[in-house]
């Protein structure tokens, strides 16, 4: 028997009451009456008693019971929505105060399933800001551990997210100079900021560590912002600057040198002058055509220069552009062979696809003997794309110098001998990107490049 349970606790107390009102009683009336009497009134008393102390315990028990399994009822309810069953609710079907109790249990329910479903859509809110925002972001608590990591974190530290989340700090940033950071503001409480180069990923990050809470008690929140593009941009303008310095200042000299000479009397000479003139003419016309190809280069990189998307023969393209290099050259270039039918037509604004044969013809006449041969093909490829290559059987690009070709400036040959402003491939590749092409080369030293380029199909 177990004389803990709810029944017994309310029914030892009555019946307990009930004998010692009883004990009370006979004690009385002995007192008030005769001996004869007492036995009849102590037996009549001791029937009343134990019958209503029978039914004080009877009537114990099933109240008891009746709140036992109310009580029972309830716990279970709390049980299962401290268990995430936040939609359960417990009947209100009681006859007596438990019913009250059961209704406001029911409301305390309600009002905490509204509560969570607010905090969980405010967390959803908030997740989704985090990883749509362009820095990262990172918090973790006092001890170091990651509460927030959203995806531009991990896209820029090489992490994922999900798999950061509950992880100290040190176990998924690998970085020793962010690590350090984060630590630093959170032993002393203050502001830090830092520009860290990331080898690993390749990335110039700037980082600020914030203190959660006075002095960082809370934890710390890491705010990562990308610089590499502007620190690229930074780089190229560098690098821009220095390369027009280098090819202006080349042909200013030998100007200024020819200018010299004719000060110094060869202006007497007709002959000479006149060579002269004619070199620094050719100088002027360098100059000239590095300034309108930079511009032009300019404009198409901003995006200024809108190219008009019309139906285009390929073939009259090319051969358009073979006519007009005859002429410039005077006929004194390799021959060069079409290798594909009249009836492609292309997506594209004519004369830009004359500017990108010309400069690729140029390119391949330049380093090809002439008794060499330079081929243009045109096949359909994937995407409705045309699949266009410039062949040739020249001197061919060196393995270190593939991967460079395409940049402003650079020259395979930095000889004398090649008189290009170092624009005509970097200006191809995006002419070729501004028809929704890409471009690429292939080259064999001493046996000959391909460089190919995709067009729409019309």
């Amino acid at each position: 028997m177990n004389w803990n349970s709810l029944q017994w606790r309310i029914a030892f107390p009555y019946t307990i009451l009930i004998f010692v009102a009883i004990t009370i009683v006979v004690v009385f009336a002995s007192s008030m009456i005769g001996q004869e009497d007492i036995d009849l009134i102590v037996v009549t008393v001791l029937i009343s008693g134990t019958f209503v102390s029978l039914l004080s315990v009877v009537l114990s028990f099933y109240i008891a019971r009746r709140t036992d399994r109310a009580i029972r009822i309830l716990a279970d309810g709390a049980s299962r929505i401290q268990s995430g069953e936040l939609s359960h609710r417990v009947g209100t079907t009681f006859n007596d105060e438990t019913s009250e109790l059961a209704l406001a249990f029911n409301n305390m329910a309600d009002t905490i399933s509204v509560t969570v479903e607010t905090l969980s859509s405010e967390r959803d809110m908030l997740s989704a800001v985090l990883n749509t925002m362009a820095d990262g972001v990172i918090s973790m608590d006092r001890e170091g551990e990651i509460t927030v990591f959203n995806e531009t974190a991990g896209n820029l530290l090489n992490v994922v997210p999900s798999e950061a989340v509950g992880l100290r700090i040190a176990e998924v940033v690998r970085d020793f100079e962010i690590i350090q950071l984060a630590h630093r503001c959170s032993d002393t409480g203050s502001l830090m900021m830092s520009e860290v180069e990331v080898p690993e990923v390749r990335k110039s990050l700037s980082v600020t560590a914030t203190p959660l809470g006075p002095r960082g008690e809370r934890g710390v929140l890491l705010t990562i912002h990308d610089l590499t593009d502007v620190r690229q941009v930074e780089t190229s303008r560098k690098e821009f600057v220095s390369n027009v310095s280098h090819e202006l200042r080349s042909p200013i000299a030998s100007i200024r040198a020819m200018v010299e000479v004719l000060e110094d009397g060869a202006l007497n000479d007709a002959k000479t002058a006149w060579d002269f003139i004619g070199r620094i003419n050719g100088e002027i016309e360098r100059m000239t055509s590095m300034v309108n190809e930079l511009l032009e280069l300019s404009r198409i990189e901003s995006g200024q220069e809108v190219v008009d998307i019309r139906p285009v023969n390929l073939h009259k393209v090319v051969k358009d552009t073979i006519f007009n290099l005859n002429q410039q050259s005077q006929g004194n270039i390799p021959n060069i062979e079409l290798a594909f039918d009249n009836g492609i037509i292309v997506l594209g604004q004519e004369n830009k696809l004359v500017q990108i044969f010309q400069n690729l013809l140029q390119n391949a006449s330049k380093f090809t003997p002439l008794s060499g041969e330079i081929e243009v093909n045109a096949n359909p490829v994937e995407n409705g794309h045309i699949m266009v290559s410039v062949s040739d059987s020249g001197s061919g690009i060196p393995a270190e110098h593939i991967a460079h070709v395409f940049e402003r400036f650079y020259k395979v040959d930095r000889s004398r001998r090649d008189k290009g402003t170092g624009l005509g491939l970097s200006i191809v590749k995006h002419l070729v990107q501004a028809h929704g092409g890409e471009v690429s080369v292939e080259s064999v030293e001493g046996e000959g490049s391909t460089f190919y380029f995709t067009i729409p199909n019309a």
